[in-house]
């Protein structure tokens, strides 16, 4: 009992952290073309965690159209990586923010999907993930 209460404050905190962490910066910068994959927006999933951070009310844009203060001040966004974790048999999803010097300032938890075909898998594993960010009420502070 002792060590779900003492975790459950661990995750309190952190989420607090994390939350005054994430009111910094005003945009978040998702890529047309993840790391993790061979082409541009493969499986829908560039257009998919844009349309995830939009509805979670933040200023989500694509690294090639940039807005014209973060074009000058790289710093005022956040860079969004998914880390792809997956094996045979299931598909794990990692969701980072990175600042602009690649210092990962907010990690989601794993997303997992079990689904056969990796469109389904990647949009599954990727909502998982995201839940991550329920908690969170963003608003830009403008420090």
């Amino acid at each position: 009992m002792k060590t779900i209460i003492a975790l459950l404050f661990t995750l309190i905190g952190y989420s607090s952290f994390a939350q005054s962490n994430l009111d910094e910066y005003k945009y978040i910068i998702v890529p047309k073309k993840f790391d993790a994959f061979k082409n541009m927006n493969e499986y829908q999933t560039s257009t998919l965690v844009k349309y995830l951070f939009r509805g979670k009310d933040f200023n989500a844009v694509y690294d090639d159209k940039l807005p014209e203060d973060l074009k000058f001040n790289r710093c005022l966004g956040l860079s969004v990586d998914i880390k792809d974790d997956s094996s045979l048999f299931s598909t794990k999803t990692i969701i980072n923010l990175k600042d602009c010097n690649d210092e990962v300032v907010f990690s989601s938890m794993q997303g997992i999907s079990k689904e056969k075909q990796y469109k389904e898998a990647y949009n599954e594993a990727i909502r998982e993930a995201m839940r991550s960010f329920n908690g969170i009420n963003y608003t830009y502070s403008g420090k």
